[in-house]
């Protein structure tokens, strides 16, 4: 039989011990997984860190238009810093408005609206951060892929979208949220943030986005829109030629 004389290091020790060369070969297969296991969750990291760096500097931009906001941003960023890193969420900025995702995977079961325990615990982390927070409003919106849906439960996406959302609302109040503070939204599969032609996009697109939505009354061209509403409303009507008068009557 083919045998390799392989020497081990333990607690600093040599010690030599015969090893087949079928085992041999498992544990160099072994050994080649953990290389490939390692570099990806090195790749990760430095994808994360990357995403870290980039909400960082979008924070930055907007402390020179709404420096409020921006606090609020990076006290978010703060807390969830630690769930960002280990994938259960994603942050980032949809048209001015703070976005917390989480995949359908760490919240509910396939085709399913009941939390997961691993959901559970992401709803409790963005619930501390909520009950934080003062003065500002959340929406809590349901996304799903594009494949149609017929489960007994739920007849369309739009429904499935929904359920979740208000399981989500729902577990947020009893975490000690403010219901006044939050509304749920369902937009069903249409508003992918990736391509359905991919099990890994579709994935992606099954989420629940947690948004905050921004108080725009307190930006100087809302108020700008707001003192000319009410200017308008203020100033007597002027006659409308479209109206009829006493001699059509």
């Amino acid at each position: 039989m083919n045998h390799r004389w392989i020497v081990v290091v333990a607690s600093g020790l040599l010690s030599g011990c015969l090893v087949s060369q079928k085992k041999y070969d498992a544990l160099e297969q072994d050994y080649n997984r953990l290389q490939v296991a390692y570099q990806d969750l090195k790749d990760a990291t430095q994808q994360k860190d990357a995403e870290i760096v980039a909400l960082k500097g979008q924070i930055e931009v907007l402390k020179t238009q709404d420096s409020a906001l921006a606090g609020f941003y990076e006290d978010v960023l703060d807390d969830m810093e630690h769930m960002l890193r280990s994938g259960r969420i994603s942050i980032g900025f949809d048209e001015g408005r703070l976005q917390v995702s989480a995949r359908e995977g760490i919240m509910f079961g396939t085709g399913d609206a009941g939390l997961l325990l691993e959901g559970e615990r992401v709803i409790n982390a963005i619930a501390r951060v909520m009950n934080e927070t003062e003065g500002r409003r959340f929406q809590i919106e349901g996304h799903a892929d594009a494949r149609p849906i017929n489960n007994g439960d739920y007849s369309s996406n739009w429904e499935l979208a929904s359920a979740r959302a208000i399981a989500v609302t729902e577990a947020l109040i009893d975490a000690g949220v403010d219901p006044r503070k939050l509304s749920a939204a369902s937009f069903g599969e249409h508003q992918p943030v990736d391509s359905n032609d991919t099990l890994e996009g579709m994935a992606r697109n099954r989420r629940i986005d947690v948004v905050l939505i921004p108080d725009l009354s307190d930006l100087e061209e809302s108020q700008r829109l707001i003192e000319r509403a009410d200017t308008i409303h203020n100033t007597a009507p002027e006659e409308d030629p479209m109206a009829p008068s006493d001699s059509d009557s």
